[in-house]
């Protein structure tokens, strides 16, 4: 964590805050209108399974995560936690299939008379009067993913991100191989875009 890598570190950062942002929200909010406006057998299963997984402990699955990851040709890659973030599921597809579930089935039909089908219903009606809560689901994930250093520590620690890098430093400083101001000015410095983002919105 030096003026070396740490513009490398960012960038890492960037790209998977962006990027497993972007897919984990996408996915979710798709999951959860599907189960939430359109009921089939079997559909109330699934939001239960949400729960289920949830209460999966990370370190439980593990292995087993390791072992797709280096199947797949996923280790050491951008796009693989990337990829592994489409599940669709988790506390975001949660608090969106409530947010669908009190919006108006009035509005898809006005639409469906005006001869609209049902993507054009999801991403011109849905979407518009759902983004309060998506974009409320949007920070809070980006948020989560830029402070995430386990993760990326585990399956792709040659893309170093910022919060790998103040893991690191906190471990050297533990060992009296950095000092605690170094270590503090750098935990200030990563603090940075997450309070810029939470500003602006």
């Amino acid at each position: 964590f030096n003026g070396v890598n740490i513009v490398g570190m960012y960038i890492n950062s960037a790209i998977y805050t962006v990027g497993c942002t972007f897919v984990s929200v996408f996915f979710s909010a798709a999951t959860a209108y599907v189960l939430s406006k359109y009921p089939f057998p079997g559909s109330k299963a699934f939001y239960s399974l949400a729960f289920i997984l949830m209460m999966i402990p990370m370190v439980g699955n593990t292995a087993a995560v390791y072992k797709m990851y280096f199947d797949l040709g996923f280790y050491n890659t951008y796009h693989g936690p990337i990829i592994t973030s489409c599940s669709g599921f988790g506390m975001c597809f949660v608090l969106l299939y409530g947010f669908f579930k009190n919006i108006s089935w009035s509005y898809a039909e006005a639409a469906k008379i005006d001869g609209a089908g049902h993507f054009k219903i999801y991403f011109k009606v849905m979407i518009p009067l759902a983004m309060p809560g998506i974009m409320a689901m949007a920070i809070q994930d980006a948020i989560g993913i830029w402070n995430e250093s386990y993760t990326f520590y585990m399956y792709a620690p040659a893309k170093v991100t910022i919060a790998v890098g103040l893991y690191g430093l906190q471990t050297q400083a533990g060992y009296g191989k950095t000092s605690y101001p170094e270590l503090f000015a750098a935990m200030m410095t990563a603090t940075i875009p997450i309070v810029a983002i939470y500003a602006a919105s």
